[in-house]
């Protein structure tokens, strides 16, 4: 798996496997992120809005109007969708947001971190 949801609740009869396949190919340019686990402890709960994506990293825009980038390698970010939070592995989202909204992704048994 790229991703991994909790749902609280169904919204709209949505299941997860749904909600993946579109964080898959979601652009996450103004969405608010929040680092879970990172190689850099310093970036550990750090959250904000995103207003940069590249292929290895993520610029955002904290509370207190800092812009930090996070490398997306070794790095596990989530993310709360109405009504489910998601847990995206960074290692998997190195690629440029155009490119993953067209690749096909093959689901994986184990995530090394």
């Amino acid at each position: 798996c790229v991703c991994v949801c909790v749902c609280e609740r169904k919204r709209h009869g949505r299941s997860e496997v749904g909600i993946q396949a579109k964080l898959i190919k979601a652009d996450f340019n103004g969405a608010v992120l929040t680092v879970t686990r990172s190689r850099n402890v310093s970036l550990v709960r750090a959250s904000g809005i995103v207003i940069r994506e590249t292929e290895n990293s993520f610029q955002l825009v904290t509370r207190a109007d800092r812009v930090i980038t996070v490398p997306k390698a070794h790095s596990v970010f989530e993310i709360n969708t109405g009504g489910a939070t998601c847990c995206i592995y960074g290692d998997n989202f190195c690629f440029r947001a155009s490119e993953r909204a067209v690749r096909k992704f093959k689901t994986k048994s184990t995530i090394d971190l």
